[in-house]
Formats: C-alpha cells, sequence, structure tokens
C-alpha cells in the first residue's frame, strides 16, 4: 500500500466464510498481476489467490 496503487484492502465477513477484497488502480492488467504475484501471501505456497475482475465504473 505504501507504494501506490492501492486504493483499498481488507477482509469481507461473508457468512460462506471471510476472503478479502482489494481495489487498484493500474495502467493495466499485467500490472495488476505482477502486483499479485508478489504478494506475500501468494508466495508463501498456502494456497492464497488472487481472482483480477475490472471495474466498470465507480460511484463515490
Amino acid at each position: 500500500m505504501g507504494e501506490g496503487g492501492v486504493i483499498l484492502f481488507g477482509p469481507v465477513a461473508d457468512p460462506a466464510g471471510p476472503w478479502g477484497l482489494g481495489i487498484v488502480c493500474a495502467d493495466d492488467e499485467a500490472a495488476v498481476g505482477a502486483l499479485t504475484e508478489a504478494d506475500p501471501t501468494v508466495r508463501s505456497g498456502l494456497g492464497f489467490r488472487y481472482e483480477i475482475l475490472p471495474m466498470m465504473t465507480a460511484v463515490m
């Protein structure tokens, strides 16, 4: 988060089981892929993963 690009990141209290949500600002999907591949949780080998989906629009 300290390097910029990450808008927010945190856990989601889903009744089916907790999961995390991250919203980032990036130039393209490759930049997001590089960010997620460098994540220590993913690199831990414990089965953590990301699903990368574009946000069509944001309402603030």
